[in-house]
């Protein structure tokens, strides 16, 4: 099963501070993270998107949200982020 979200990116700071890139998932509740460049940040962004959806039951899953639902800045870009899982761990739920 293919779990996946959109993820925006903020390039507020990105030219003033390390990790400059803030990331967050507007579907998913408490799914932030940060990243230095944006191969980082997809990396990133993967990794939070499992730990935050790992312990829900399939059923439970925030909805997904359509690109055109989602309002950007000017200093924002979307980029959609999944991970794959095994059946045995979505039936587990």
């Amino acid at each position: 099963m293919i779990i996946g979200y959109y993820a925006v990116f903020n390039y507020n700071y990105y030219k003033k501070i390390k990790y400059g890139i803030s990331i967050n998932f507007p579907d998913v509740e408490g799914a932030y993270t940060c990243a230095d460049n944006i191969e980082n940040g997809k990396k990133f962004a993967k990794e939070v998107l499992e730990l935050v959806t790992c312990d829900l039951k399939v059923k439970d899953l925030p909805k997904v949200s359509t690109i055109k639902e989602i309002q950007l800045n000017s200093n924002e870009e979307i980029y959609w982020i999944e991970y794959e899982t095994t059946e045995s761990e979505v039936e587990r739920f």
